[in-house]
């Protein structure tokens, strides 16, 4: 009882500011009360709908991208993929470089069995990502799906050895996982060029030593 009453005080005063000139200010701080009742109380469809009214009331920018996110978070939370993607990829518009989107559309894409839009999205990822280590980690899952699930030889073959010239220095011991040089060597063995594979497989097992 006290929580609804709280959320219909809340509601009153946003909508009492709301029709004043000079309430934007007041709808805001109402709102975020009323949002932080909501998820205290794991009020989670009112407190989505709550963080819609923040979002259309929000510029585009990456604020604006980090309440589609929460929004695409709590789909998940609500059990609506399709929803979550939506709110993720806006997420994205307002954000290109928010790494909680990546890894959500990621998972989603895999929780769905859609190998291909998870190797796309590890792909958008590292395509923006500026953390060397990161930007690798990405193209090594990305490599090992091309290679194991779509078998496409070639196209793994890129992503890994894209993956093996990241960091700083290039092929920096720190940034870079020693799986991008086992999966470049697979991609290798499975293209016939076996030379280098024997290399890369050689250097994979110094690193991991």
């Amino acid at each position: 009882e006290d929580l609804v009453a709280a959320v219909r005080l809340a509601e009153a005063l946003a909508a009492a500011d709301s029709a004043s000139a000079n309430g934007a200010p007041r709808v805001a701080a109402s709102r975020t009360t009323l949002a932080e009742l909501l998820l205290a109380h794991r009020r989670f469809p009112a407190l989505r709908e709550v963080r819609k009214a923040q979002f259309a009331a929000t510029p585009p920018g990456i604020p604006r991208g980090g309440i589609a996110a929460d929004i695409g978070r709590l789909s998940r939370e609500l059990g609506d993929a399709d929803g979550a993607r939506e709110w993720y990829e806006q997420a994205l518009t307002d954000d290109p470089k928010g790494r909680e989107p990546y890894a959500a559309l990621a998972e989603l894409a895999a929780e769905r069995g859609d190998v291909a839009a998870h190797v796309q999205m590890l792909q958008r990822r590292a395509s923006v990502e500026e953390d060397p280590a990161a930007r690798a980690s990405a193209r090594v899952q990305a490599a090992e799906l091309l290679l194991s699930a779509i078998e496409d030889v070639e196209a793994a073959r890129v992503e890994a050895l894209a993956a093996t010239q990241e960091g700083d220095p290039p092929s920096s011991e720190e940034q870079v996982p020693p799986d991008a040089w086992k999966v470049l060597g697979r991609a290798q063995v499975q293209a016939g060029d076996l030379d280098q594979a024997a290399r890369n497989l050689e250097e994979w097992w110094r690193r991991v030593e």
